[in-house]
């Protein structure tokens, strides 16, 4: 990432710093801005952090999470209401026209693992947590039906009923709230520039 660059260690590490504490992510004006560099500099040095952070990725991408995880779904897109007359589905409410996103954070390394799905069962869930959990993992989510039977698949497993306003539940929501706007973004960010 820095091999060959002139760019001052100072200037790349305030603009990792930029990158990595900007919840919604930052624009390369504004990164200009705040290191006094060009924008295509600071282009250039967005776009270098980004294909580091992939490389980074991958290397852990394919270890499986052990310990304990969190694991919640969700539906990202817009509400029915504000789509152009022409454009709604008139299906009814909840997650109609939204796209499943099925998610896992780490909660010793704070690594998240999130995959959209077609549709949020039992069968996707639990292929997913197959998929990127070790069998004996400590698996906390909420109450609803699509966990049931985690013990059955090897994993020990907590719920949380948010209805009933659990007293533990109140730091690992703020925690997958903050996680789902991340996300929410970025999947947003990436259908609007088409990536």
């Amino acid at each position: 990432m820095l091999m060959g660059t002139h760019i001052p260690l100072d200037t790349w590490i305030h603009a990792i710093y930029l990158m990595v504490t900007n919840i919604k992510g930052i624009s390369s004006y504004r990164v200009r801005r705040e290191l006094n560099v060009t924008q295509k500099t600071a282009w250039h040095l967005m776009h270098r952090i980004r294909m580091a952070m992939d490389v980074a990725d991958s290397l852990v991408g394919n270890e499986l999470m052990d310990g304990t995880v969190q694991m919640d779904e969700m539906f990202v897109g817009g509400k029915e209401r504000n789509r152009h007359a022409s454009k709604k589905l008139r299906l009814g409410r909840g997650p109609v026209g939204k796209q499943a996103v099925v998610g896992i954070r780490h909660n010793e390394s704070g690594l998240i693992r999130a995959k959209t799905v077609d549709n949020v069962n039992q069968q996707t869930v639990h292929k997913f947590l197959r998929k990127n959990v070790k069998p004996g993992t400590e698996v906390h989510t909420d109450d609803a039906n699509v966990y049931d039977n985690l013990e059955e698949q090897g994993f020990e497993h907590k719920s949380v009923k948010h209805s009933a306003g659990d007293a533990r539940a109140t730091l690992r929501q703020r925690r997958q709230r903050t996680t789902h706007s991340n996300i929410s973004h970025e999947l947003e960010t990436s259908i609007e520039t088409g990536a």
